[in-house]
């Protein structure tokens, strides 16, 4: 099957019909948004990975893999990576 002429969009709108694929999207999409914001948070406070891992007292391959999304991160270490940052957490359920 060829894939040319199709944009992201409706090639997303066709698998996600799927409820199976849906839940898996739906699954990860939360945890990349999650890490795009620590990622985000990171670089406006002018830190480098380096120096978040050292606050953290873990690596600095453990922030990398964080921020890519590879790593699930607990609520604990949300909330360490929060203060490490000088921020606090804040839930909201839509």
């Amino acid at each position: 099957m060829s894939n040319a002429g199709v944009n992201y969009k409706d090639y997303k709108a066709k698998y996600l019909e799927n409820a199976g694929v849906k839940k898996e999207f739906d699954a990860l999409e939360l945890r990349y948004r999650i890490a795009m914001e620590i990622a985000r948070l990171r670089r406006d406070k002018k830190v480098t990975q380096a120096e978040l891992a050292a606050r953290l007292k873990t690596t600095t391959s453990a922030v990398s893999r964080i921020e890519s999304g590879n790593q699930n991160v607990s609520v604990d270490m949300v909330e360490k990576i929060a203060e490490a940052l000088g921020k606090t957490v804040e839930v909201l359920f839509k």
